[in-house]
């Protein structure tokens, strides 16, 4: 038997944990980067209307900067992304118990047991 398994991958994750915090800012460029008085300046997340600009992950966050001078830029928020993190797999775990986070931002679930409650992926 073929088992069924959905991969979640929440792009743009740590942008979109701020964006559902801050409605307004559900089509702007949104750009989650650290603090380059540690040393930690780069682009960590970036919204889609960022990453049209050319923002990228692990850019420095000067070069984001020129790229997105009027973004909405945001120091990271773990215990943000962790809550987000925890509601997304809660949903999941409500589909099938079979779950298996990955990273903070992706998780699979076999979902074989259930598409005939559910219907076909």
């Amino acid at each position: 038997m073929f088992r069924t398994i959905l991969l979640a991958d929440m792009n743009s994750f740590f942008a979109s944990c701020h964006q559902a915090i801050h409605p307004e800012l559900k089509d702007e460029k949104v750009i989650v980067a650290g603090d380059p008085q540690k040393r930690t300046g780069i682009v960590l997340a970036a919204s889609y209307p960022a990453k049209a600009l050319g923002v990228k992950t692990g850019m420095p966050l000067w070069k984001a900067k020129q790229l997105c001078p009027n973004g909405h830029y945001f120091k990271p928020d773990h215990p943000l992304y962790i809550d987000f993190s925890s509601r997304i797999l809660r949903i999941m775990r409500d589909i099938t118990d079979l779950v298996e986070p990955f990273s903070i931002d992706e998780a699979f679930a076999d979902i074989t047991g259930v598409i005939n409650l559910w219907g076909p992926p």
